[in-house]
């Protein structure tokens, strides 16, 4: 490939400084999510910022394998319900917010992550209330004690859970158990997730990083780049042909409610003709955040 086509991290590093955190070592490349070095939230920005950088990571042909890790106590344990209400995402959707942001992006963000060609540990570091295919989808994952799954769409944020989540539990948990912690709100704890599957290892928070490279050196550099790679797109074939078959369908689902209902309201008895107060809904949603956190609300 000539040099022209390729991706820098000198060039990526600096441009997602303030969401994503990279450093590489002999071929492994740590990405570590954050909110200006404090525990990462989910913001629009970052909505849009991670299909990008997920494309330069794969274009970047110094990178061999990835870790992907969080910053303090939480992985995804909180949304910026703030910086959603201020791009105006509390109120109904228009064609802009509906199609080019929850369609077409949300289908570009989970396509991303499923072209990475090389292979890809998870180190959760704590809650997770959205997106969980950011760590689920991975090669291998390993958590820390604190760390809880806990899905906000539905009971939390009145939205359906259309952005590929669904696809995810039903696929790891099965139809029936996926269905009800979807509508439910039932946390799962880093026990339960090592019992069903979910995860693969619980490691001590101060041990998980060196968990994560030690993962990464023993299992895949040490072996031939050919391998590990062919490998990597053998084990994630499964995950490319439920999403191919689902996600789209799912999207659509998702995107009408917000257009039509009221976009991503706290609670639908807060819901005033198709949206949501502001403050309620920053209010609402963050106590919401907390609860999937396993905090007193």
């Amino acid at each position: 490939m000539p040099e022209i086509y390729r991706a820098h991290l000198k060039d990526y590093s600096e441009k997602y400084k303030d969401t994503f955190k990279l450093k590489r070592k002999d071929g492994i490349l740590e990405l570590t999510f954050h909110k200006n070095g404090e525990p990462f939230q989910w913001t629009i920005d970052a909505h849009s910022a991670i299909v990008d950088l997920y494309h330069n990571i794969n274009n970047d042909w110094e990178n061999e394998c990835l870790i992907v890790t969080g910053t303090g106590n939480a992985f995804n344990g909180a949304i910026d319900a703030e910086n959603w209400a201020q791009h105006g995402y509390n109120t109904p959707y228009d064609w802009y917010k509906g199609y080019q942001v929850m369609y077409k992006r949300q289908y570009s963000e989970v396509r991303a992550i499923l072209d990475i060609d090389i292979p890809v540990i998870s180190a959760i570091n704590g809650p997770i209330i959205v997106h969980p295919e950011h760590v689920l989808l991975s090669d291998i994952v390993i958590a820390t004690p604190n760390t809880t799954f806990y899905q906000l769409h539905y009971p939390g944020l009145n939205i359906v859970p259309g952005d590929g989540c669904d696809t995810i539990w039903r696929k790891l948990l099965g139809p029936n158990r996926s269905r009800y912690i979807q509508l439910t709100g039932q946390v799962i704890t880093a026990e339960q997730a090592l019992d069903w599957g979910v995860i693969g290892e619980i490691v001590p928070k101060e041990k998980l990083l060196e968990r994560a490279w030690e993962l990464a050196e023993t299992i895949f550099m040490s072996k031939d780049r050919w391998q590990r790679q062919l490998t990597h797109s053998l084990l994630m074939q499964q995950w490319r042909t439920a999403f191919e078959t689902d996600l789209r369908n799912s999207l659509a689902h998702e995107t009408l409610g917000c257009m039509v209902v009221g976009a991503i309201g706290a609670d639908a008895k807060n819901t005033k003709k198709g949206g949501t107060d502001e403050k309620t809904w920053i209010d609402e949603a963050e106590n919401m955040s907390r609860q999937g956190r396993g905090e007193e609300p």
